[in-house]
């Protein structure tokens, strides 16, 4: 009988949305709208659920029913046939709107046009597909990594026209426990990326879902969010709770009238600690100059029973401490001399931690008593026997003898000086009998004995200290690198990965680390060589990108191939990039890749089309100076660094970007950033050291090796908790926390 196959079950997760709607002004609730249509009959179920945000921000009447007017035709047309799949249907829809858009331009409506930002998502089963226009954006939260997945598919301002409105659908695997927050710009007015990654991390689902209600509620006029929890089938909850189209405002006395009494008690509880949040402690939340909220973390504080316990143990030691010292005090002016016999030990007790135990002050008093006595006649009995023995020496029957003994030592130190003295008299006949010269010899031999000996000394003296010196230089400790900057991890050994000639960088691909050198990519994994053809030369440019497992060599020609793992493939791919630009760096987000030109100070963004890549973008949206960048990492913002600096740039703009200070001044050769954490390792060959910053750019770790002083490359692999960097001959790796 055949053996039946396995199945390979697919785990489904289930969408939960929750939806913010912001509008102060009545007058301009026509103007924005959020959407979320689930199928109303079965025959439907495989469209999954339709969901988006619209918004308009031309407030003139002509614009009023514009956003009404497009989720309806979506609405319809996308769940018109149930027979097509997502894709076609959304598809469908999206074509559908251009046209009505585009027949409103025939009849003079185009007061919209340009400030139409809307953002339109099919959610079903594992997969995700959205189409964008205008600067509406969609987030996804993944593994504490947060990533714009809408970038690049609105059209740009030169392709502004009806039927361009939706030009682009992305699609996407979803995950459990990611999060997407659609919204519209508005939002960045109040928040950061970051600060809204690190409050949906910080907050449950339904406390976000309120915070950002207080919040965009109390300081913008109109805004809209929608977020989509998602969560293993089973582990989402049976009873589906409807949910209101109509927003409320949460300190309104109607606020949740729709949830049960225990329900509206906690949320009630939550809206008020938000609202005391808001009130009490607005410095937690509300930046005076820029008017940001934000959050700060709670500051660490002892409950109440812990603090008690703490005075109350301070309290008892400062009634034993001065217990002791009284009775030190006491023993100082007792005793004669002060001396510790051994019985002293023996009346030594550990005093116990409960206060006012009258038991306890009487033991001790008991103790340091029989204590004092005990040094007290110590210090009688040796002052008794040091009496005895002075008045024994001054008796009358030895005093003579004393004082004759003294008597005599004192003569023999007389003679003793009287025969050094030297006979003046003598001297002064000898010198009168002498002539003129003999006095001169006589006076230089006289010098001469004097000074002889004190140049004979100084010269030993010189070259004793000099010796001594040259000593201590040669005992001199060595400085020890980075002996006083912070979270400084010295790693003792070092892992050999690979051997090889003209190795020109390492890279991460998915997990799997390669080494490419001048003429062919090794997997280092498989220790497996493949030739890169010989025509196209050695590369200029290298980068990898992950959501097509590709490696991308570029060459001076300025042409780019591809490099398939799975395949073991080279391909030429197609690209136009300007024959006077100076590509000093790429890489690649998503399906894009981006091309910085130091000579014209510009990023250049090529999407991935059939063949190779289609038409760039100006990407670079501000002034910023790019001109000395020497290296880039990517995620949905874009670092650079020039040597001396990092600076970050989201959506073509920079951002506000500093590194810790540190005492050994960091030199910046090449900067990545971590697959699952997305924190920054910067290579600092200069100092032997690789640096990890945190998403507040604190250090967390140096990790310092004398080998790291000769690498030209490096990639991390956090998964594996390895960093393996290269110099032209090796590649080695370290192991990390």
């Amino acid at each position: 009988m055949a053996k039946k196959k396995a199945e390979n079950k697919i785990t489904e997760i289930e969408p939960a949305f929750d939806s913010v709607l912001i509008c102060n002004d009545r007058k301009l609730r026509p103007f924005i709208e959020i959407l979320i249509q689930e199928p109303e009959n079965i025959s439907n179920q495989n469209l999954g659920t339709l969901i988006g945000v619209f918004e308009v921000t031309d407030n003139s009447e002509d614009s009023s029913y514009i956003v009404n007017y497009l989720v309806s035709i979506i609405k319809k047309e996308y769940f018109s046939k149930s027979k097509r799949g997502p894709i076609e249907s959304l598809e469908s829809a999206l074509h559908k709107a251009n046209l009505a858009l585009s027949k409103l331009a025939e009849h003079g409506s185009i007061s919209w046009l340009g400030k139409l930002n809307a953002l339109v998502a099919v959610s079903e089963r594992n997969n995700l597909h959205l189409s964008q226009t205008g600067t509406a954006s969609a987030f996804l939260l993944r593994s504490k990594i947060l990533t714009d997945v809408s970038e690049g598919l609105a059209p740009s301002e030169s392709e502004l026209h009806p039927l361009k409105t939706f030009i682009s659908v992305s699609s996407g695997r979803l995950e459990k426990n990611d999060k997407l927050i659609i919204t519209t710009d508005s939002i960045f007015n109040i928040f950061s990326l970051e600060e809204i990654k690190k409050s949906s991390l910080r907050f449950s689902s339904q406390d976000f879902v309120r915070f950002l209600k207080t919040a965009l509620g109390s300081e913008l006029e109109k805004a809209a969010v929608l977020i989509c929890d998602l969560h293993d089938r089973k582990e989402t909850s049976k009873d589906k709770v409807k949910r209101s189209r109509k927003e409320v405002n949460v300190f309104s006395k109607d606020a949740f009238n729709k949830h049960s009494d225990t329900n509206k008690k906690a949320e009630e509880k939550i809206d008020q600690e938000i609202k005391m949040e808001i009130q009490e402690e607005k410095t937690d939340f509300v930046d005076e100059k820029t008017g940001h909220i934000y959050i700060k973390e709670d500051a660490y504080a002892l409950p109440q029973n812990q603090t008690e316990i703490i005075r109350s143990a301070f309290d008892g030691s400062a009634l034993y401490i001065k217990s002791l010292l009284s009775y030190f005090n006491k023993l100082i002016f007792r005793a004669k001399i002060i001396r510790f016999p051994k019985k002293i030990e023996e009346n030594i007790v550990v005093v116990p931690t409960e206060k006012n135990d009258p038991a306890i002050k009487n033991a001790i008093n008991k103790k340091f008593q029989s204590g004092s006595a005990v040094l007290a006649a110590s210090g009688k009995k040796m002052a008794s026997e040091a009496t005895k023995i002075t008045q024994k020496i001054l008796s009358d029957k030895n005093k003579d003898l004393f004082l004759s003994i003294l008597r005599k030592i004192f003569s023999i130190l007389a003679s003793a000086v009287s025969k050094m003295m030297p006979n003046f008299g003598k001297l002064k006949q000898i010198i009168s009998r002498m002539n003129y010269q003999q006095k001169l010899y006589a006076l230089l031999i006289i010098i001469l004995i004097i000074t002889v000996p004190f140049f004979a000394i100084k010269i030993k003296t010189d070259g004793d200290a000099k010796k001594a010196l040259l000593l201590a230089e040669q005992n001199k400790p060595l400085p020890i690198p980075l002996e006083q900057d912070k979270n400084v991890v010295r790693i003792e050994n070092t892992d050999l990965a690979y051997s090889g000639n003209n190795i020109l960088e390492t890279i991460n691909l998915n997990g799997k680390l390669f080494a490419i050198t001048g003429t062919e990519i090794i997997d280092l994994d498989k220790n497996k060589p493949s030739a890169i053809p010989q025509d196209f030369g050695a590369p200029a440019q290298i980068t990898g990108m992950n959501d097509l497992n590709l490696i991308f060599l570029l060459n001076t020609d300025k042409k780019i191939i591809s490099f398939s793992p799975t395949s073991d493939t080279f391909q030429p791919n197609n690209i136009v990039i300007p024959a006077e630009a100076n590509i000093s760096s790429i890489g690649t987000y998503l399906t894009y890749i981006y091309l910085i030109d130091s000579k014209n100070n510009q990023i250049y963004r090529y999407p991935r089309a059939e063949g190779g890549f289609g038409d760039k973008t100006n990407w670079l949206k501000d002034t910023t100076d790019i001109s000395g960048t020497r290296d880039l990492a990517m995620n949905n913002s874009i670092f650079l660094t020039d040597g001396s600096g990092i600076t970050k740039l989201f959506k073509g703009k920079k951002q506000d970007f500093s590194i810790e200070e540190v005492v050994t001044p960091i030199n910046i050769d090449k900067i990545t950033l971590g697959e699952q954490s997305g924190n920054v390792y910067i290579l600092d060959a200069q100092n032997a050291r690789i640096i990890s910053l945190d998403a507040e750019n604190k250090i967390i770790a140096q990790y310092y090796n004398p080998e790291i002083s000769s690498a030209t490359g490096f990639a991390v692999s956090e998964h594996a908790e390895k960093i393996y960097f290269s110099n032209e001959n090796n590649v080695n790796s370290i192991t990390i926390n």
